[in-house]
């Protein structure tokens, strides 16, 4: 049987995923994630600590920050 005539046995390619190795990765990944959204989108700085906003520009005593 050539490499080509051969298909993957879908089973055996996710057979790892149960592991608590593999369970405990996946929630430090999605806890990172979670904490850089909330850093982006919650917070006045960027990740490496800078402000997000590059100009401030009043209309009528109404500041409006832009960002990149």
């Amino acid at each position: 049987m050539s490499v080509l005539e051969r298909k993957p046995d879908v089973v055996e390619r996710f057979q790892d995923t149960d592991t608590d190795d593999y369970i405990e990765k996946c929630n430090t990944y999605e806890a990172e994630y979670a904490r850089r959204l909330k850093a982006k989108y919650f917070s006045k700085k960027n990740l490496y600590g800078g402000s997000i906003f590059d100009k401030d520009v009043t209309i009528d005593n109404e500041t409006i920050r832009s960002s990149r």
